[in-house]
């Protein structure tokens, strides 16, 4: 049985920390307030927003509310977006239990959509809900639907809430900022909504460069790293069912070299219990820390090599570069391009930017400079102790 969890959705016992970040978007919420939320992938928001925020918010009002958890990832058109939503707001209303009880009252409030409604297959469920638009479609413009919401939550039906994730896919669509953000105006005020993702290079163009139309667009909550000592506690909870223990300033130095993400530090502590547990209780320190990311990469090895044997000649060239200096200000200096001297610095910035936008490199900010990173440090410790940089460092 695993002891940490990762590579899926994290519910409310297995969270580790946020608690101020937790109360303070739910206090938002509650007064009916608009947020968007920033973090770096494999942060938890997801699970935070989707386990936990929206369990939490609901269970407030629990005959009346309703969350719409909308996740945008890979989304490359309108339809798509209404696709989305669609399937969205079919699965939140079909979740009510007191959906039969005013389905009268919702068919009333609905206008120029056409409901369906499936038999349940068990007794305790009421069956599926959904809308479907009057063509037949298996999606509702996305324009109709917050029509629908707005009809709902007016004549007193339903509270929504709206969570939309990986929001800043909508910034390659052409015009659906724009058009997202004339219907979110048209929405009642007293209905919360909460944008979040997880590209900072494109949330930053969306949120705040004037012309765009979500500059300046509700409040903003960051999740940072879980406190060192924290975490040591939540990482020794588990590893004590083992009879294992990291000691503070091993797992402070495990947590700095995997950048405080917490799916990575999980997935390590696991391996670790694998490696170390035993029937004798076993402290870990910190000259195990080393030998321990050296024998996880070498054993997952054949996921990295792939990863890397994925990308073109010219973006290995790049991330090689990076990795080398392990982050980097200027993508343009000379001490940088002289490691990848076949590149032109026009070619280099361009592919830092489809590195960005397909999240295998990130920006973080460093005493208030932006500095670009690998952004899964697994992967980063992969290249380090693969001798990947040997050639790079030869052809210098």
């Amino acid at each position: 049985m695993s002891l940490f969890v990762f590579d899926r959705l994290i519910d409310a016992s297995e969270f580790c920390n946020f608690k101020k970040e937790r109360e303070s978007l739910l206090r938002q919420l509650n007064n009916n307030q608009c947020v968007k939320l920033f973090a770096p992938r494999n942060f938890g928001k997801t699970s935070l927003l989707k386990n936990i925020i929206s369990t939490e918010w609901q269970d407030v009002n629990a005959d009346k509310r309703i969350a719409i958890y909308v996740e945008f990832y890979s989304v490359k058109s309108h339809e798509d977006i209404s696709l989305k939503l669609s399937i969205a707001f079919n699965q939140a209303l079909s979740s009510k239990k007191t959906l039969g009880q005013k389905l009268n009252q919702i068919v009333q409030n609905l206008k120029f959509v056409r409901p369906t409604w499936k038999p349940p297959t068990d007794e305790n469920s009421f069956g599926e809900f959904s809308l479907q638009s009057n063509s037949g479609a298996k999606y509702i413009p996305f324009e109709q639907l917050f029509a629908q919401i707005q009809n709902l939550q007016i004549a007193g039906t339903f509270e929504f809430l709206i969570i939309f994730d990986e929001f800043q896919e909508i910034a390659h669509i052409a015009k659906a900022e724009a058009q997202l953000r004339e219907c979110l105006q048209k929405l009642s005020p007293d209905i919360p909504i909460v944008i979040c993702g997880s590209k900072e290079h494109l949330l930053q163009k969306i949120f705040h460069e004037p012309k765009r139309p979500f500059h300046n667009w509700g409040s903003t909550l960051e999740l940072k790293p879980i406190l060192t000592s924290e975490y040591t506690e939540y990482i020794n909870g588990k590893l004590s069912l083992v009879n294992l223990k990291i000691n503070e300033e091993a797992s402070a130095l495990l947590q700095q070299k995997l950048n405080f993400i917490p799916e990575q530090i999980n997935r390590v502590c696991e391996f670790a219990a694998s490696q170390f547990s035993g029937k004798n209780f076993r402290e870990i320190k910190p000259i195990d820390i080393a030998p321990l990311l050296k024998k996880f990469i070498s054993d997952s090895e054949s996921v990295y090599s792939r990863h890397f044997a994925q990308l073109s000649a010219s973006e290995r060239a790049v991330i090689l570069a990076i990795a080398n200096a392990g982050k980097i200000e200027k993508t343009n200096s000379k001490q940088f391009l002289k490691f990848i001297p076949s590149l032109t610095a026009a070619s280099v910035n361009r592919i830092i930017i489809r590195l960005l936008d397909g999240s295998i490199l990130q920006r973080v900010a460093i005493d208030n400079k932006l500095h670009i990173q690998l952004e899964d440090p697994l992967f980063a410790l992969y290249i380090q102790e693969s001798g990947l940089l040997l050639s790079l460092i030869n052809n210098d």
